[in-house]
């Protein structure tokens, strides 16, 4: 019997799901992390990840149990961790990742079963392998979602989850007071920062497109980043000739994730630069135009959507692209502003966005 239809009529009690790593590749996770639970409701599904990805399913009920792993565990730690884990029994593992790292935990788990895609080197450690070459959808949670194939378990259903509690929506709601947001104003949270130079678009760009959206709409920049990137708001700020119509508080940067996703409930309008934050603001619902560099979109963004835009540009060779020697970036910097410009205004006039009656 062909190995990907021996486990259809397998009824997993206790599933290992890992995705270590980024938040947008662990938020990609989530159609796929439903669809399970969904088609085995009375089993366990526990997830390992890393922090701060972690709280992605802190609310999620479709996730038992959250365990998480540091990819700076020396030895002597890492040993302990696959000690504990064995424990669990676990009788089958999902590795969303794939990496060497997560291969050899999936193999050392013990479970019977391991899925994972067929990559050189790693798809030894698994027992069912998937072709990412047979995947004809571009999108990443599709590519997820094809890892259940073995399960039996098929679904379009990609939508982005990341539930929050209560506390998370009551305090964006004191912060959106404590800014003096009117419920009229028209609010576009701006995210310039990237841990990787090929995601960052030119400063100035970004503050002569925030300049002008706020002559256009009266609209209200809300600065967006993560711990430590401040330095990349100045960086827009200095270059701004409408910073009396901005907002930059310092609680922001040391905001939970799960916090920064019910503030972008809150929000009409996420641009900026291709990060994590960005796909937050997507499984917020909250539209956005994003600026991509050496990123495939396709990737990365959801699949004709009305809400989600974007904008890229190919200095021809991002098909062949070596990003460890690039020192250019072309692929981000040469983005055109003025089309930036466009397909946000476009967007914004689609959907209504700068009505004072929405």
């Amino acid at each position: 019997m062909n190995k990907l239809q021996s486990l259809k009529n397998f009824q997993p009690t206790n599933i290992l799901c890992i995705q270590l790593r980024k938040i947008g590749d662990v938020l990609m996770t989530t159609p796929a992390v439903r669809a399970l639970k969904v088609r085995f409701p009375d089993a366990k599904v526990s997830f390992l990840t890393e922090a701060p990805s972690d709280e992605i399913f802190r609310n999620n009920s479709f996730v038992d149990e959250i365990l998480c792993y540091n990819r700076r565990y020396k030895l002597y730690e890492h040993i302990k961790f696959i000690q504990e884990l064995r424990k669990k029994r676990f009788d089958i593992v999902i590795d969303f990742f794939c990496n060497p790292r997560s291969a050899q935990i999936a193999f050392l788990s013990g479970a019977k079963y391991r899925i994972g895609f067929n990559f050189r080197g790693r798809s030894v450690f698994y027992t069912h392998k998937i072709s990412l070459s047979d995947v004809r959808e571009t999108y990443s949670p599709f590519h997820k979602l094809a890892l259940l194939a073995p399960l039996g378990i098929e679904t379009k259903d990609c939508k982005l989850e990341f539930p929050c509690s209560a506390q998370d929506y009551q305090y964006a709601e004191q912060l959106i007071d404590k800014w003096k947001i009117a419920k009229n104003d028209f609010i576009i949270a701006l995210c310039p920062a990237s841990k990787h130079k090929e995601h960052v678009w030119p400063a100035e760009n970004l503050a002569w497109v925030a300049d002008n959206l706020i002559e256009t709409y009266s609209a209200k920049i809300l600065f967006i980043c993560g711990p430590g990137e401040e330095e990349f708001i100045n960086d827009v700020k200095h270059s701004m000739q409408r910073v009396d119509m901005t907002i930059m508080d310092d609680k922001i940067p040391t905001l939970s994730l799960a916090k920064l996703r019910a503030l972008f409930e809150k929000i009409n309008l996420y641009i900026g630069n291709d990060s994590g934050l960005a796909h937050i603001a997507i499984s917020a619902g909250t539209p956005t135009v994003i600026v991509f560099g050496q990123s495939d979109p396709s990737n990365w963004m959801p699949p004709e959507s009305m809400l989600h835009k974007f904008v890229e540009y190919d200095p021809g060779c991002k098909k062949n692209c070596n990003i460890k020697k690039c020192r250019q970036y072309r692929c981000v910097t040469d983005v055109d502003k003025k089309i930036y410009l466009c397909k946000i205004m476009e967007l914004i006039e689609k959907l209504g966005l700068n009505r004072r009656d929405r």
